[in-house]
């Protein structure tokens, strides 16, 4: 366990994000996400750099896309 890296700021942030929108766990429950010596570990690495390029690639195109699909709406 002493030999595990702490995860990207990403990835904790896209978990942070993903429970915010579902709403399905207590904020008590996901208070350990917003202490900046929180108990998170990354068990697993990207051994190919070009497989987490595409996939950074693929998340933003996917942003963009929703962003461009979702405009707000103006409240009169």
């Amino acid at each position: 366990m002493l030999a595990l890296e702490p995860p990207e700021e990403r990835h904790v942030m896209n978990l942070r994000n993903w429970i915010n929108g579902n709403g399905c766990i207590a904020r008590a429950d996901t208070e350990y996400l917003t202490r900046p010596d929180g108990d998170l570990l990354r068990v697993s690495h990207h051994n190919d750099n070009a497989l987490a390029l595409l996939e950074m690639l693929v998340v933003s195109v996917l942003v963009w896309v929703r962003k461009l699909f979702t405009q707000p709406t103006v409240s009169p």
